[in-house]
């Protein structure tokens, strides 16, 4: 891995160029190979593709009134890089990613821009894991017009910490779930019986059924006892 010391010009970077990679920790930024694992395909990255491709066909296919209205409304909808630097994505971005955030949670597709909705963000206050035992404590129900997204990771060694990579789509919940959330049957489905002293990593992101616009995740983790 190779340090990065930028000058008066070039104050940031970050990203892949070729076959390197930027990014910043918190010694300073840094640059490293970039390395491709030999099946980078998981089967929810799989379907995830193939929903990009489907909407990306339905996109083209509304109209060009449709698609200029989804271009304008884009603008209600910016976006924050990893500078912190707010962006408008295109219309087809937009669309794309409101029906693939609707999709996962089992609600209709949208052809129509739809103005900004609510979004909240739950606390993901404790997440308690036992073998026989996977729950999730929240600090609120969910409003009616959102659902909640539970993602998560397979069992991992318990000294990492940086798990985001690893967390996979593993159920919804609704606003009838209350504050106290069961998932250790989808868990178990998904990666098999809980291990003692193994980490699971949890994120919660909710989202607007109406708009399929996504909140910020609350993320927490237990060391399985």
């Amino acid at each position: 891995m190779a340090q990065v010391k930028f000058g008066t010009i070039v104050t940031e970077i970050r990203g892949k160029s070729g076959g390197n990679v930027f990014s910043r920790a918190q010694g300073g930024s840094y640059m490293k190979n970039k390395s491709t694992p030999m099946n980078p395909q998981t089967p929810l990255q799989s379907i995830v593709r193939g929903w990009m491709t489907l909407f990306a066909g339905l996109f083209k296919s509304l109209g060009q009134t449709v698609i200029d209205a989804w271009n304008e409304a884009a603008v209600n909808f910016p976006k924050v890089n990893v500078f912190g630097d707010s962006y408008t994505v295109s219309g087809i971005a937009l669309f794309t990613e409101l029906n693939i955030n609707l999709r996962k949670i089992g609600v209709a597709s949208i052809t129509t821009p739809p103005m900004p909705g609510v979004v909240h963000q739950v606390t993901l206050e404790e997440v308690l894991a036992a073998p026989g035992q996977l729950e999730l404590a929240i600090d609120f129900a969910i409003p009616n017009s959102q659902i909640a997204l539970v993602r998560a990771t397979p069992m991992l060694s318990a000294g990492i910490r940086n798990y985001k990579k690893y967390l996979r789509d593993l159920t919804t919940f609704d606003s009838a779930s209350g504050t106290a959330i069961d998932i250790l049957t989808e868990y178990q489905d998904k990666f098999g019986t809980l291990e003692q002293g193994t980490l699971i990593g949890i994120e919660i992101v909710c989202i607007n059924k109406t708009t399929g616009q996504s909140g910020a995740g609350a993320k927490n983790y237990a060391i399985v006892a």
